[in-house]
């Protein structure tokens, strides 16, 4: 979760608390200490029902879509309040605890809404560079690429990254249009997938500070002194001239 929806969630999550205690108080609902009461068996094992269906998907769900845990969340919550107002406002209705119930089903869609909306906002290299003012890229003498795979079988972390090919750039022209393929790719906030792991390229510019770039079929990485994962949402044409460019490969000895 990145900063922007972490200050977001606890700005909407601390208004939810505010709006709870000003309603308690007008409407003089009484705040129950301890942990919630269920008002009959079937509001118990209907809750832990909707509880172990989130879970099970939650489950699913983690091998292989990010960020969807991060809705189901919100969606449990606010199936939860629902069917808990629903349970207050049928069987204890002058309790008026129901319209607590409302308030959190109110801020989950809220929430749900917000999430949703910054996640699919989409960036680009040259945003990032604009806002790390102090990376100076204007003038590369050369860059240094290695082309990569990962193995997850070995223990050792150095040897867990296997270099395939390496080549070093000195060639203005070839340097303009690696960076001109950075800029166009339009990025969206992501952790990698593990599928992408089997074949990627990793290059760095020293300026002042160290800067690595990592470059993936469909993803991009950023290490200066943060580390930044993007997805990339269009065409990723710096990998393909990676893949496909002539460039002046040099293999590792035991690959000659």
């Amino acid at each position: 979760m990145n900063q922007t929806i972490l200050i977001f969630t606890i700005t909407v999550v601390v208004i939810m608390l505010l709006l709870m205690f000003i309603v308690r108080k007008k409407l003089k609902i009484k705040t129950e200490i301890g942990l919630y009461k269920y008002i009959n068996k079937t509001h118990k094992w209907g809750e832990r029902i909707l509880l172990l269906l989130f879970f099970i998907t939650l489950s699913i769900a983690y091998f292989g879509f990010y960020y969807v845990e991060v809705y189901l969340i919100f969606i449990f919550f606010l199936a939860q309040s629902i069917f808990r107002a629903f349970m207050e406002w049928k069987y204890e209705r002058e309790e008026k605890e129901y319209i607590i119930s409302l308030i959190g089903a109110g801020t989950s869609v809220v929430l749900f809404i917000g999430v949703l909306f910054f996640s699919l906002q989409t960036t680009t290299f040259e945003v990032f560079l604009e806002e790390n003012k102090n990376l100076n890229l204007d003038s590369i003498p050369k860059i240094e690429i290695g082309n990569y795979a990962w193995n997850d079988e070995e223990r050792s972390l150095h040897d867990k990254e296997i270099l395939k090919r390496e080549v070093h750039i000195e060639d203005q022209r070839i340097i303009n249009r690696i960076f001109a393929e950075l800029h166009a790719l339009e990025l969206r906030e992501r952790e990698i997938d593990k599928d992408s792991l089997g074949n990627y390229y990793s290059f760095f510019v020293d300026r002042n500070r160290y800067f690595e770039i990592t470059i993936y079929d469909e993803y991009l990485s950023i290490s200066t002194d943060d580390y930044h994962v993007y997805r990339v949402t269009n065409q990723n044409g710096l990998y393909r001239f990676l893949e496909e460019g002539d460039l002046n490969w040099v293999f590792p000895e035991s690959e000659k």
